[in-house]
């Protein structure tokens, strides 16, 4: 599966470069960031979304260890009524082939996300959301990014970020709201960042160029 940064923007639906006063005629579309880089993080969670694009993965039927072991006693005994299912399970197919198309429905299934099925990458899509042509046949669904998520990208060690998302209030509750979470997330300072811009700034010599050149102590004026 790969990941887009993508935002829904208000825009005109016959000129999307156009700005100013909607007046009514602005639409919201798709706007898809190529760059791999993700957009700001801000309140208004439309503006930093995320485009899974994954192919269609087939389901195979395949006997379960529970059913090899029916299976063995029934070919011993031959006296084993059980139902089929209980010993067969669905599982994706991750060769990127399809089963043989048959009578039998339950041989040709598609693994799909009941609240969030996605869409079919058509070349119309393609041309609209300028994507590469190597996307087209794929699905891609779109999803907010989670609390969990943009703290990550805040550069949030795991540990505190599991104490901030578990905290509880008397009731047992949940403390913070994820809105709120959203807001921590987007207010704090991405150390990393500053720490590459220091470096660069006062060492002139990024870490992954640590051992190509010595530092150098640079002026600030």
């Amino acid at each position: 599966m790969k990941y887009l940064v993508c935002a829904s923007r208000g825009r005109k639906t016959d000129n999307p470069s156009e700005r100013g006063k909607s007046l009514g005629r602005y639409k919201q579309r798709l706007q898809v960031n190529l760059r791999e880089v993700l957009n700001t993080i801000t309140s208004i969670q439309k503006d930093y979304l995320m485009m899974e694009i994954y192919e269609p993965m087939c389901l195979s039927l395949y006997r379960t260890d529970y059913g090899k072991k029916v299976w063995n006693e029934y070919e011993k005994r031959h006296n084993i009524k059980m139902n089929r299912k209980t010993m067969l399970c669905l599982l994706p197919r991750h060769d990127g082939l399809f089963r043989t198309i048959t009578t039998l429905q339950s041989d040709i299934q598609i693994m799909e996300s009941s609240n969030n099925k996605g869409k079919l990458i058509t070349e119309e899509v393609a041309v609209k959301l300028k994507l590469p042509k190597e996307y087209i046949g794929k699905c891609f669904r779109i999803r907010k990014l989670t609390p969990r998520e943009c703290f990550r990208l805040m550069d949030m060690e795991e540990e505190k970020i599991d104490k901030v998302l578990n905290a509880k209030n008397e009731k047992g509750q949940q403390l913070i709201s994820n809105s709120q979470l959203y807001k921590l997330a987007g207010n704090s300072i991405v150390v990393s960042c500053m720490e590459y811009m220091f470096r660069n700034l006062f060492i002139g010599v990024p870490e992954d160029e640590k051992g190509k050149q010595e530092p150098v102590q640079l002026k600030l004026f």
